[in-house]
């Protein structure tokens, strides 16, 4: 899971699937996914080079969509810090632009 902010607006979370990226409504007691949001298949995402440190952050990109969502994975608990990683590693990268 990962904590995503869009906007400032509401935090949510996702979960890695084979097909597409699944956001979920945080649950504020527990820290897990609440209410299923929407799916994207993974052909249509792209995130920037995630900037480490004690939070995870990087932009996640949505074909389709005008604004990127940021997104960050706490450090704790560490097994989902590791899933986390494990997701990102799979992403395809934002390509630069020339010029």
């Amino acid at each position: 899971m990962i904590g995503a902010r869009e906007g400032g607006a509401r935090t949510s979370s996702s979960v890695a699937r084979p097909l597409p990226l699944l956001f979920f409504e945080a649950d504020a007691y527990t820290g897990g996914p609440g209410k299923a949001l929407f799916g994207v298949p993974r052909t249509h995402v792209a995130i920037t080079e995630p900037q480490r440190g004690f939070l995870v952050k990087f932009e996640l990109y949505i074909h389709g969509w005008e604004q990127a969502m940021t997104l960050s994975m706490p450090p704790f608990p560490p097994s989902l810090r590791k899933k986390g990683r494990q997701l990102v590693a799979l992403l395809p990268r934002l390509q630069p632009t020339a010029g």
